[in-house]
């Protein structure tokens, strides 16, 4: 029963007076209530968190920002913490790691052939592989870094002062889509 004049109705009461509709009233939201509690006890779960006095009112003012209870504003951080997503670079960006990983693997290469006709291994040629190796960590890290979204998109307003309006349209569709 989702309001009152459906349970009048259900109760063949719809006709009765001020005085019993009152008590009706009094009834259906008790059982409303009661209803509603069982359902959120079963589909819910308590988790409390203890924090110290200063990031609770920083958390609250936040959320207070947002127009948010500080509970909602946790749940939507973790939200947005679990959808996190990693932007892969474009083709340019792509283009110029492929080149430098292909001039390391080369320079590996190399020293694997002067290992392997030599048959032994020199100290310079252990510091080659190892800077090597540490250039490819760091190139890869820095291409692939997932994205602040937050400064990617005072980047992109400095560069645009219409991108504001084309993300909004953006979201604005994705909403109509149910996406």
């Amino acid at each position: 029963m989702s309001n009152f004049k459906e349970y009048l109705i259900s109760l063949g009461k719809l006709n009765a007076s001020k005085e019993e509709k009152e008590e009706l009233r009094k009834k259906y939201r008790k059982d409303y209530h009661k209803r509603y509690n069982q359902k959120r006890k079963t589909n819910s779960k308590l988790l409390q968190i203890w924090m110290e006095a200063p990031e609770f009112t920083a958390l609250s003012s936040d959320a207070k920002e947002l127009g948010l209870s500080a509970g909602d504003f946790v749940r939507n951080l973790i939200k947005a913490y679990k959808e996190k997503s990693y932007i892969l670079p474009d083709e340019e960006v792509m283009y110029d790691l492929i080149v430098c990983l292909s001039q390391l693997s080369t320079n590996l290469q190399e020293i694997a052939y002067l290992c392997n006709t030599e048959k032994a291994v020199n100290y310079e040629q252990i510091q080659e592989v190892k800077r090597i190796f540490l250039r490819i960590e760091e190139m890869t890290l820095a291409h692939f870094r997932p994205l602040n979204l937050e400064d990617y998109i005072k980047n992109e307003v400095s560069k645009n002062p219409r991108f504001i309006d084309n993300l909004e349209r953006m979201i604005a569709d994705y909403k109509r889509m149910g996406l």
